[in-house]
Parts: C-alpha cells; sequence; structure tokens
C-alpha cells in the first residue's frame, strides 16, 4: 500500500470522523453565540428608539402646550419590549454600548434571523421621521395672530417668501449656466440638414450667393447637402437644457447685411454662408488631389473621388484637415460681425408644422409613423400587392418592398427605369394608395387629422420638407433637369445636384461665375422651376 492510501485510510477512521465532527459543533456553537450577541444588540437598539419616540411625544406635548396655552392630551406611547421576553431590560444605553463594543460578529448567512430583525428595525427607524413630520403639520396649523415671533427670527409668510425666491434664483441661476454651457456646445455641434419645412434659407457651403436679380426667379431657398462626418467623440446624451437651446437656436432666422439672404439655423448655417461669400476653402489632404472642399463637401469627396472616409484618412492627413478647417472656421468668426452682427437677428421661425406621428393599428396595435408606411400595413392586413414594372420579372409586393426589390434585384432606381415601366409603375402605385387612403380610417383613425399637414409626395410617400427639395422630387417623377451653364458642359441636373457638379467639376460656386454662365443658370433654373411648380399639387399638397 502506498503512503498516500495508508493517509486517506487514516484520514476515514472512526477517530478522525468524531474529531471533525467535534470541530463541526463547536464552531456552531460559537455561531450560536454570536447569533445571540446579535440578537442583545438589535434588542438593545429597538429599546433606545423606542425612548427616543417617547421623548420625541413628549418634546411635541411641550410645544404645544407653549403655542396654545393648554395641555394636550397625550400622544398613545409606543410600547416596551413583552415582559415574557427571554432577554434582560437594558439598564442604560452606555451598556448598550458596551455591548456592541465588546461582540465581534461574524458574516450572517442570508436565512438567518437577525437579517430579517434588522429589516425590522429599519422600518421602526423610519417611522421616527413620520414623527418628526407630524409636529411639522401641528405647527403649522397654528394661527397667525397666535404665532409667536422672536426676535431676529422669520414669520411664516416671511420664510415662505424667502423660499420662493431662493428657487427662484438657483432656479436663474442653473438656467444662466446651461445657456452658457451650450452656447460653446453650439460651436462645435452639428444639426440635421434638412428643413423644417419653412420657406427660409437654409444655407450651406455649396450655397450661391447671388444678386438681386436672381430673387425673382424663385431663389428664395438654397440648397440642402450633407453635413460633414460628425466627430464620434462629441456625440452623447446631452442635458435636456442643452437640447432645448439646440432646438431655439436652430429656429433663429439672420439677415446677412451683404447680400440680405435669411439664414435659418445655428451659427454653422451661418459660418457656411460666410465661407461662400469669402471663397473659404480646404484642400484636400489626399495626396495627387488639388480639389478645394468646403466643409458640407467633404463627406462626398472622399467617398466618391476617394472610396473613403475622413475617419479612415491616414493620421497625417487628418491632422492637415484638422487645421485647415481651424484656419477657415478662424476667419469665419471674425468677419462675423461683417456678415452678421447683433442687430442682424430677426426672429425664431414659428414651428406650424406638426411632425410625424405615430399612430396605431386598430386590428392589430403596431404603431407607424408616416404615411406610405401606414399604406403598406393596411395593404399587408388585405393582402394588397402591385406588380414589379419589369415585364420579365413576375415579382409582387407593396410600394416600399416594391422599390427594394428593383434596387437590389435589378439594380435599378426610378431614373433607370423606362417612360413605360415607369409610367406602369406610378399608375399601379397610384391605384394601390387609393385603395389604402379608402379604408384607413378604419386601421388608423387618426390618420385624417394628420394627412394635411404631413410633408409627403402623393405618389411615392418620399417625404420632403423644403419647397427646394419638393421642386427637386418633383423633376425627379417628370424627369424635368437644366444643363450646366459652361459652354462644352453636356452634365444635366436639378437644382441641388447642379450645385453639387459646379463645385465638384469646375471648382465654381453660382456667385463666382462669370456674367455670361450666371445669366445662363439664372434662366435655366428658372425655367425649371416654372416647368415644377405647373404641376406641383399633383405631388404635394
Amino acid at each position: 500500500m502506498t503512503p498516500c492510501s495508508e493517509d486517506h485510510a487514516a484520514s476515514t477512521g472512526p477517530g478522525d470522523i468524531l474529531q471533525r465532527s467535534l470541530d463541526m459543533l463547536e464552531r456552531s456553537q460559537l455561531n450560536l453565540e454570536a447569533s445571540l450577541a446579535n440578537l442583545e444588540q438589535s434588542l438593545t437598539i429597538q429599546h433606545t428608539i423606542s425612548k427616543l419616540v417617547g421623548s420625541q411625544e413628549e418634546l411635541r406635548r411641550m410645544v404645544m402646550t407653549l403655542l396654545y396655552g393648554s395641555d394636550v392630551p397625550v400622544a398613545t406611547p409606543t410600547p416596551d419590549p413583552p415582559a415574557d421576553d427571554p432577554t434582560p431590560p437594558v439598564k442604560n444605553e452606555d451598556d448598550g454600548e458596551h455591548e456592541i463594543k465588546r461582540t465581534d460578529l461574524p458574516p450572517t448567512t442570508p436565512a438567518s434571523p437577525v437579517v430579517e430583525r434588522q429589516e425590522e428595525e429599519e422600518e421602526e427607524i423610519s417611522s421616527v421621521s413620520s414623527v418628526s413630520s407630524e409636529e411639522e403639520d401641528d405647527l403649522s396649523d397654528v394661527p397667525r395672530g397666535e404665532e409667536h415671533i422672536r426676535q431676529g427670527y422669520l414669520t411664516r409668510g416671511q420664510l415662505a417668501e424667502a423660499a420662493k425666491y431662493t428657487m427662484m434664483e438657483s432656479t436663474s441661476w442653473e438656467n444662466q449656466m446651461a445657456e452658457e454651457g451650450d452656447e460653446e456646445e453650439d460651436e462645435t455641434g452639428s444639426m440635421s440638414s434638412e428643413d423644417s419645412g419653412s420657406d427660409y434659407e437654409i444655407e450651406s457651403d455649396e450655397d450661391a450667393v447671388t444678386s438681386g436679380e436672381e430673387n425673382d426667379s424663385g431663389d428664395d431657398e438654397l440648397m440642402e447637402v450633407e453635413d460633414p462626418e460628425e466627430d464620434p467623440s462629441q456625440k452623447g446624451s446631452q442635458r435636456p437644457s442643452a437640447l432645448s437651446n439646440a432646438n431655439s437656436e436652430k429656429l433663429s432666422i439672420w439677415k446677412c447685411v451683404v447680400c440680405e439672404k435669411k439664414i435659418k439655423g445655428n451659427w454653422q448655417r451661418r459660418r457656411r454662408h460666410i465661407y461662400s461669400h469669402e471663397g473659404l476653402r480646404v484642400s484636400c489632404p489626399v495626396t495627387g488631389c488639388s480639389a478645394k472642399l468646403g466643409e458640407a463637401n467633404m463627406t462626398g469627396h472622399f467617398k466618391r473621388t476617394h472610396d473613403t472616409t475622413r475617419s479612415s484618412l491616414p493620421a497625417d492627413n487628418q491632422a492637415e484637415l484638422k487645421a485647415d478647417m481651424e484656419r477657415i472656421i478662424q476667419a469665419a468668426t471674425e468677419l462675423e460681425r461683417k456678415y452678421f452682427p447683433p442687430s442682424s437677428f430677426i426672429s425664431f421661425a414659428e414651428t406650424v408644422e406638426r411632425r410625424e406621428v405615430k399612430l396605431c393599428c386598430q386590428k392589430c396595435g403596431k404603431m407607424y409613423g408616416d404615411v406610405h408606411t401606414r399604406r403598406d400595413h393596411v395593404g399587408f392586413h388585405l393582402k394588397q400587392k402591385i406588380a414589379c414594372p419589369l415585364d420579365e420579372c413576375e415579382y409582387s409586393g407593396r410600394v416600399r418592398p416594391i422599390m427594394v426589390h428593383l434596387r437590389r434585384k435589378h439594380g435599378k432606381i426610378l431614373d433607370d427605369l423606362t417612360t413605360e415601366e415607369r409610367n406602369r409603375l406610378e399608375e399601379s402605385r397610384r391605384e394601390f394608395n387609393e385603395k389604402m387612403e379608402a379604408v384607413m380610417e378604419e386601421y388608423f383613425p387618426e390618420a385624417r387629422k394628420t394627412a394635411e399637414v404631413e410633408p409627403f409626395c402623393k405618389k411615392c410617400g418620399k417625404k420632403s420638407f423644403s419647397r427646394l427639395a419638393k421642386r427637386d422630387h418633383v423633376g425627379l417623377h417628370i424627369k424635368a433637369t437644366f444643363p450646366c451653364p459652361f459652354r462644352g458642359c453636356t452634365y444635366f441636373g436639378r437644382a441641388s445636384s447642379m450645385f453639387n457638379h459646379l463645385t465638384y467639376t469646375h471648382g465654381r460656386t453660382a456667385h463666382t461665375l462669370k456674367s455670361k454662365e450666371h445669366h445662363r443658370l439664372v434662366h435655366s433654373r428658372k425655367t425649371f422651376y416654372d416647368q415644377v411648380d405647373a404641376v406641383m399639387k399633383e405631388y404635394f399638397s
């Protein structure tokens, strides 16, 4: 037999088992003694609390006697621990403290009754605070005429006024601090390029600073372009006051004192307008590229020309771009008072338009926020579909699935369809929408109440807020475009895409065009606007 097996046999002998049992019994006895000591401590605390409650009751009676000049009936005292309690009564608090110091308690198990007892003690302790609140209620019932006013103290009315003033002052200070912080955040924040639906302009870096002769051609709104990539480190949760201040700034309307155009939005919008006046651009940091970029078209340039993103650029290129951006931002900041002095602020835009309201389907409870998703949902209930406009395809679906199908299966968008295919699709979609609208109230009873304020195309359901976006969208439907003003250039596009073309292809903006080119641009754009405005009501209410 090996030594290991001999040790194992010895450890399982009767004597060893008995010895281990005695050790366990001894440890259990010690734990029991500690639990009893803990229970004794708990009862000591309970008795102390009872004495404290009794003292507070006596104090309450004394205060009421002082105020009313007569004795107050004694409240029902808190009962002491029962007489048959096995623990002897505590003589004084000093002994209780001595017991607490003497006992070294081990951690109790979740099943220990001591834990439950401590929870009862916490409930009893919480009842003490209710006694204090009762005292305050009793004091508040004292008539004003009988109120005893000590020298150097305030009356209840004065206290209330002082508290109100303090609260107002604190709130005012917090709001002031929040606004100061928000002004700093707004310097670097990025706002959405989507217009709020009003007729005011949202100026972007691409936008033209045109002369007064353009005002008659419908140039009261400027193009919307994609915002530059946001720095992820600047994203995150904002304080409610910051969000409120940002929304207010977004609705502010300013008038450029140089060209008298109205710019709606925060400082970033006005800064881009200054860029267009001063021709401020940054150089593309990619080696071998000589493009001059505006703040708003960086993302598109990096994606289309270099198939990359701003955040994917090498570190040295990012540093170069950052330094260049800081240069033009500083230049625009120094020129702010030249274009937008404090007196150029006009007002805040009115938010007359109701945004998307998520309505609940009465049949299944699902919620949808806009017209075309509700139509498709009703079509799902009614099992209504439209056919793919391509002859060789047998696919059918609702409106949005059809658009996804065209893009994924056939690699086409609306512009890629032939006239026959386009007409077939729009006719099918019109019939589908009419059928769904006829029964819409059965599924979404509130839909009729909000339909008149929702900026959705009647033909395809696409959302377009600003006048410019609606014109370009209608131009997409009717295939209306106008030519590039440069001789020899064969590009045709709509308003927003034309500004991008001028910037990316020719490195120009409208205000840097020569007089002949500028005249051709104004004339062609006016013709385009007249063409789409003539059928606007067929697409937008």
